[in-house]
């Protein structure tokens, strides 16, 4: 394990967890599908260490960029994710 993950404890790794649970489910939702029939993994484009450090970090606010398949995802330090510039909200509908 990294020196992301063993900072984290439970309840931190319950995040990361949920973090990945909703960017997967955003990106599927942007491509008006269901996350199981995406053709790619998360894990393909990006290392969930990454992820782990970001869920870790509440002291600094922070963005991460990155590319997924055809899609720009914008991850906000307050729990915002954008896919291709569009806000994903947890209720499963996209807000333009």
């Amino acid at each position: 394990m990294g020196v992301a993950a063993s900072k984290t404890n439970d309840n931190r790794k319950m995040d990361e967890r949920q973090l990945v649970v909703t960017l997967v489910t955003a990106l599927a939702e942007s491509e008006g599908r269901d996350p199981s029939e995406l053709d790619y993994t998360l894990y393909e484009f990006i290392d969930p260490e990454v992820l782990a450090m970001l869920a870790a970090e509440e002291k600094t606010p922070w963005t991460f960029t990155f590319a997924v398949s055809d899609h720009q995802v914008r991850l906000t330090s307050d729990g915002k994710i954008f896919v291709d510039g569009v806000l994903y909200v947890d209720d499963r509908k996209i807000l333009r």
